[in-house]
């Protein structure tokens, strides 16, 4: 397969991996010069009728536009194999990622219910919502993939030991006995979900008769009793989500989120959101430090404080939207409403307003379009814009950043890209590499410190491998730092 060309159009070129519902290549899209994941499914035994049926979900899928929702751009099929052609997602996904604290869940919950809320708003039913079905991004930012792609109680398997892996663990009772996947079964899914991420594993375990029945019969254990700082309202909403009668659960993730939203914001539970509470935005969780910039960081509130559109620029990889991000965090006592919209993965210009709407939490409306919802909704408030990753769209990103400046007057913007957007008052302000010592001159190794790039190399190298220490062999800077 690698090597080779489909619909003369997709070069495949790696590949990224395997499982239960196919095999994913890397390939580089001719038509629009872009790299893109491919997902050739695995479809022995369906018929011609599964095919069309895999294939006619994929291209649904492809309605979906959302920060939160990888992107689908297009489904066919070659040489009898049906594929997608997807967004390529550069990160890890949930079931592989680090532990993650109750902070890091509780902000993850909300975009989860984010991108299940706008498929579910669609039409789109996920079926086959699970931790490898969740990715953190490099940017961290959560995305879900494989919407409408299902799989059936059969694509379960039993390792030799007789214990469960698969999907078949987050399949609510109803679908068990038979039933159609719901809005319903979704958030049962999401529920087991949410254990797992408290609790560190999924409710029911061991073979795959004894979790069938526990589906349908066992009781679950509170996650406060496995965690003891977990709050009562966290197990109160676990245990509707994963109720064995569907009409006992939440009725929307938008439900879902609100219970979040509110209960976040009460004084028990204050302290545990590192995101104000006297904000409300959709931030992503940061789950590493953010180093140095101080300088910067300063500079860039204040740009703000005296324009209305900043605009960070640089060349890839200086760490715009990181900066971009830490500066929205910093600034969250100063406006009531921060909304972080990623361009990074449109391609068309014309979704740029359903991607802000999406970004606010805004369902679309019969009669009215994106671009008058979000002036509506900007009209007297006082909110922080991030457009981030602007320069694939820069005069789309331009105009429409134009139009709501002059329709809301409370609105500041802060856009990253390699260009200026060229609006009439931006601000643009460039960002810098990290410090680097020179390897020519040397500083005592005490002195490294000072260096952004040597505390960034520490503080990754030490993530990455717990027990690392900085050698006083100063050396080593010369290979990881060239100049």
């Amino acid at each position: 397969m690698i090597g080779t060309t489909i619909l003369n159009r997709y070069n495949i070129e790696t590949e990224l991996g395997r499982g239960g519902m196919g095999v994913v290549f890397t390939a580089h899209d001719t038509l629009l010069n872009r790299v893109v994941a491919i997902k050739f499914l695995n479809a022995s035994g369906v018929g011609t009728e599964g095919k069309a049926r895999l294939l006619q979900e994929a291209r649904a899928a492809a309605r979906l536009n959302h920060p939160n929702i990888v992107s689908v751009y297009d489904a066919a099929e070659t040489n009898g194999l049906p594929f997608i052609v997807m967004e390529l997602v550069k990160g890890v996904t949930l079931r592989n990622s680090e532990k993650l604290d109750l902070l890091d869940v509780l902000h993850m919950t909300q975009q989860i219910c984010l991108a299940l809320e706008h498929a579910h708003a669609n039409g789109i039913i996920h079926r086959d919502l699970k931790l490898e079905n969740i990715v953190i991004t490099n940017t961290q930012n959560l995305k879900l993939m494989d919407f409408g792609l299902a799989h059936s109680i059969d694509d379960a398997h039993i390792t030799e030991e007789g214990t469960l892996t698969g999907t078949l663990a987050y399949l609510a009772p109803e679908l068990i006995q038979g039933q159609p996947a719901s809005v319903k079964s979704d958030l049962y899914a999401f529920g087991i979900i949410l254990y797992e991420l408290l609790v560190g594993r999924a409710p029911f375990q061991g073979t795959v008769s004894a979790v069938l029945a526990q589906h349908m019969q066992g009781k679950v254990i509170p996650p406060s009793e496995h965690n003891a700082g977990i709050p009562i309202w966290v197990d109160d909403l676990v245990l509707r989500l994963l109720s064995k009668h569907p009409e006992d659960r939440p009725v929307s993730a938008r439900d879902v989120l609100l219970i979040l939203e509110q209960k976040s914001s009460s004084p028990a539970t204050t302290s545990l959101f590192s995101i104000s509470s006297k904000s409300k935005n959709n931030l992503p969780i940061q789950l590493t430090a953010f180093i140095g910039r101080e300088k910067e960081i300063e500079e860039v509130i204040e740009s703000i404080k005296n324009h209305r559109l900043v605009t960070l620029t640089g060349s890839g990889g200086t760490g715009k939207t990181r900066l971009s991000l830490q500066v929205a965090e910093n600034l969250l006592d100063q406006f009531e409403y921060f909304w972080f919209v990623e361009l990074a993965p449109i391609s068309d210009p014309a979704n740029i307003p359903q991607a802000i709407l999406s970004a606010m939490g805004i369902s679309e409306q019969q009669g009215k379009s994106a671009q008058e919802l979000i002036n509506e909704y900007l009209q007297d408030k006082n909110t922080l814009i991030v457009l981030d990753n602007c320069e694939h769209l820069i005069e789309a990103s331009a105009k429409i950043s134009y139009a709501l400046l002059n329709h809301a007057p409370a609105l500041k913007i802060l856009a990253s890209s390699r260009e200026a957007l060229g609006v009439k008052g931006e601000m643009a302000w460039h960002v810098p590499s990290l410090s680097v010592p020179d390897i020519n001159h040397l500083p005592e190794f005490d002195e490294l410190s000072q260096y952004e790039s040597i505390r960034l190399f520490v503080e990754r190298a030490t993530l990455a491998k717990p027990n690392f220490t900085a050698t006083k062999e100063r050396a080593f800077i010369a290979q990881v730092f060239p100049v």
